[in-house]
């Protein structure tokens, strides 16, 4: 992910979804647009629920499996989210 996007993603305060696609050409597309879209239910669910700002990384289509994973990242911030400032004194 871009530092400048990252940046803007965390100001805005907004959730962010994302999926990162394997395969190319039809295939590929018929694979993210079906892992999305079986995600998407359970994924607005939780973020109902949450108390702040989420990341979701939508990673599966097979059923047996948790179809996305969520950060706080407030809580638990992944290593590209852009880091505080330490206050100059």
């Amino acid at each position: 992910m871009r530092v400048e996007e990252c940046k803007a993603i965390k100001e805005s305060g907004l959730h962010h979804v994302r999926f990162s696609q394997r395969r190319e050409g039809l295939a590929g597309l018929a694979s993210a647009l079906g892992s999305v879209i079986a995600a998407m239910p359970a994924v607005m669910e939780e973020l109902e629920q949450a108390d702040g700002q989420r990341l979701v990384r939508i990673v599966s289509l097979d059923p047996g499996r948790r179809r996305f994973e969520i950060i706080d990242p407030s809580k638990d911030p992944p290593s590209y989210w852009p880091r505080r400032r330490a206050s100059s004194r």
